[in-house]
């Protein structure tokens, strides 16, 4: 048979005990929290280092409510949920409940997530196909706008290019204002937003009014610039200041590397 249980005890395994002792034969969890709460004590001992004493010797000692069951049977706790209280069990199985519903909604986001990326990825390897199948650089440039338009449901491009050793006659490689091409020449990463470079906005077939937001992806060879790559939308939401960037970046270097292997 187990022996009578003393809190008092326990407690004093890991902090500073208040002043009361229990009668050992007359366990009570209602007394117990009474006494401790009791503003007769004579020592310092604040509420905060009682519920760290009681956390710990629990934490420490799993086994303490198989030990003394009347504990758990005693246990009440308020109710979130309503002005009654429930047993710790049904407390547990509530924090359990909540818990599974928030891991089974970031479940969902991360199999919506997967499931868009498959996505991406099975156009842009279409692209490449076609990019590799193109004769030149009309034939390129051609399969670049269906693409967008068809499978990334994007409605407008725009492209500028230039250092490259040869040119076309076509739009693509019209000149553009040297402040313009520097500061393309300085983006870090793709942008993504709301429309502001009106300087770029004019490259589009469409009316301003069309474009409620665009994504200006740099087209990089190695270290070096050689254009600039500009998607735009009439969904505003299409492009955004916080949107992941990683296959704008990657299409960028696709885009470069296709268009260069036909004007070199």
């Amino acid at each position: 048979m187990s022996k009578p249980f003393s809190i008092a005890a326990h407690l004093r395994r890991f902090a500073p005990a208040p002043s009361f002792s229990f009668n050992n034969a007359d366990f009570s969890v209602s007394k117990v929290f009474s006494m401790t709460n009791s503003p007769t004590s004579n020592d310092k001992q604040t509420q905060a280092d009682i519920d760290a004493s009681v956390a710990h010797f629990l934490l420490s000692d799993p086994e303490f409510l198989i030990r003394q069951p009347q504990v758990l049977a005693e246990l009440r706790l308020p109710n979130i949920h309503g002005d009654e209280t429930v047993s710790l069990t049904a407390r547990q199985v509530s924090v359990l409940r909540e818990k599974i519903a928030q891991l089974e909604d970031k479940l969902e986001e991360l199999i919506g997530f997967g499931v868009e990326n498959d996505e991406i990825s099975q156009k842009t390897h279409e692209l490449v196909l076609g990019l590799i199948g193109a004769s030149d650089y009309r034939a390129s440039l051609n399969c670049i706008r269906i693409s967008m338009k068809e499978n990334f449901k994007i409605p407008y491009m725009a492209l500028r290019l230039w250092g490259l050793p040869l040119t076309v006659d076509s739009p693509e490689f019209e000149p553009i204002p040297s402040e313009l091409r520097l500061a393309i020449e300085n983006m870090q990463t793709p942008y993504c937003g709301a429309p502001t470079q009106a300087q770029v906005l004019d490259w589009f077939e469409a009316p301003k009014s069309a474009l409620r937001s665009v994504a200006l992806v740099p087209l990089m060879k190695g270290n070096k610039t050689i254009g600039l790559f500009a998607l735009g939308s009439d969904d505003p939401k299409r492009f955004f200041s916080d949107m992941g960037t990683l296959y704008l970046e990657r299409m960028g270097q696709m885009l470069a590397a296709a268009l260069c292997r036909q004007l070199s």
